[in-house]
């Protein structure tokens, strides 16, 4: 991983936010920051994860899995022991502190062992973010066969990526629209952008990459600055009619931040840093419970100082309880990962 890190540094000074890990420590906020608040910019952030996403699943795949006795099955449980444990424990809070249905589907508890299927339990979801964990999974399956199917030759399966990468396109104007939001279609194209960066070993200079972040900025300054237009960033108890926009424009915003999410992937990270990037995932799932621990405390009955007060307690907690679960949780059972993955691989042929 330190040789991917290690082949780019912008030649000129830049702020911690850009290095990889507190990047994805950053989106995983927004996510937190949408759910706590009016401000509706999770959706932003879920995109460019998958971006994320799309670009290291392609190098882990063809610089590590491959190398492997049984590239396929090592590269899902590999993939399932990183995402299970924090799941797992966050969701066993969750479902302590959630008021269920008397009616559930008959994949209910399958998909809150597994995560697959997470994401089409609509109204029935404890830990809401983890229907993201569902997609993350059908890439996961899915992906991999197409790289096998690529290792063989041709030009045909360049054919089947570029096509699913117009059908994402073609799926943009449709966002919203429940079945295409929820399903695999709503980020292939952005899953796709990450893989193709990986392949074509794209190097984002430091110029796109400030051009990004201000397209991406000045985009929601402009929309926030419009009253008839703020209403697709702004949520809240009283739905804007506008927010039916949301996933579109986050889409767009999205597409503006990849090149200087593309640029971040070349950078050194430190050990601050890698903590930062696992700490992360942790946060992304542990926000939900703490959220639906104050609502039923009846948060929203509170005056506003007092409410803000613990609201800001507790994220802070989610952060600091993020920690605990990663350092004595999460990361010991990555390094052991680690260490069955490393067994796995082929021996050198003299």
């Amino acid at each position: 991983m330190t040789q991917l890190a290690d082949r780019v540094e912008w030649g000129f000074p830049i702020a911690r936010f850009a290095d990889p890990g507190m990047l994805r420590l950053m989106l995983a906020s927004a996510v937190v920051v949408n759910h706590f608040s009016r401000f509706s910019i999770g959706t932003i952030g879920v995109y460019l994860f998958f971006v994320l996403s799309g670009y290291w699943i392609d190098r882990l795949w063809h610089r590590k899995y491959i190398h492997t006795n049984a590239p396929y099955r090592v590269f899902l449980i590999s993939r399932m022991w990183r995402l299970l444990p924090a799941f797992l424990v966050v969701n066993m809070v969750t479902l302590a502190i959630a008021r269920l249905p008397s009616e559930l589907p008959w994949h209910f508890w399958l998909s809150n062992v597994g995560i697959i299927g997470y994401s089409t339990l609509q109204d029935y979801r404890p830990l809401v973010p983890a229907w993201s964990l569902d997609i993350e999974l059908q890439f996961y399956i899915l992906v991999p066969l197409l790289f096998m199917l690529a290792a063989k030759g041709g030009w045909w399966w360049r054919g089947v990526i570029w096509a699913a990468a117009v059908l994402a396109l073609g799926c943009v104007p449709f966002l919203a629209w429940p079945p295409i939001h929820s399903s695999i279609l709503n980020y292939t194209l952005f899953f796709f952008a990450g893989v193709f960066a990986s392949q074509a070993n794209l190097r984002v200079p430091a110029w796109a990459a400030i051009l990004s972040v201000m397209l991406g900025i000045g985009t929601i300054a402009i929309i926030l600055l419009m009253p008839e237009w703020r209403g697709m960033l702004l949520g809240g108890m009283e739905r804007n009619p506008m927010l039916i926009y949301n996933a579109g424009i986050s889409a767009l915003i999205a597409v503006f931040f990849i090149p200087f999410v593309l640029s971040t992937v070349t950078r050194r990270a430190d050990g601050f840093d890698r903590v930062c990037g696992d700490l992360s995932y942790v946060v992304y799932l542990l926000h939900w419970p703490a959220l639906a621990l104050i609502g039923i405390y009846g948060i929203n009955l509170m005056a506003f100082p007092a409410r803000m007060g613990l609201t800001a307690l507790v994220v802070a907690g989610v952060y600091v309880a993020g920690y605990i679960i990663w350092r004595f949780i999460d990361r010991p059972l990555n390094d052991a990962r680690g260490r069955y993955v490393e067994r796995q691989v082929r021996p050198k042929v003299a």
